[in-house]
């Protein structure tokens, strides 16, 4: 993953994840999501494009690296989800992203930042 990736994936970065079904997507981003929360105690905003987050599957993963309820609870509100099923609120999040973005720069924080892609398209009515 480290050779596609160009040695790895970096915080402030937005990516996107398109491949066929059931080639280990979701698991990715759910892994990086929760590893970011969890080990890095960053914030990450979680595009999901094609309704395949599950909570409880986000649930058991922090639980498998964070023991205490409270550890697990500052871990899932470090993870912010946007169901997106259309275009248009794409850009709309995407925009805001940029904002949040360009003012967590001038603020010297940063968030780091997945989006998963089916690699089918969009149009779905959300």
């Amino acid at each position: 993953l480290d050779a596609l990736l160009d040695s790895g994936l970096y915080t402030g970065e937005l990516m996107e994840f398109v491949g066929a079904p059931g080639s280990g997507k979701t698991q990715v981003c759910l892994s990086l999501a929760v590893n970011i929360a969890c080990e890095l105690k960053q914030r990450v905003r979680y595009i999901d494009s094609t309704g395949g987050l599950c909570a409880s599957r986000l649930l058991r993963l922090i639980q498998e690296q964070v023991n205490s309820l409270e550890g697990q609870s500052e871990a899932l509100q470090r993870i912010e989800v946007a169901r997106v099923f259309e275009v248009y609120h794409l850009l709309d999040v995407l925009q805001d992203l940029r904002t949040s973005f360009t003012s967590q720069v001038r603020s010297g924080k940063e968030l780091g930042a997945w989006k998963r892609g089916s690699g089918e398209g969009w149009g779905r009515e959300e």
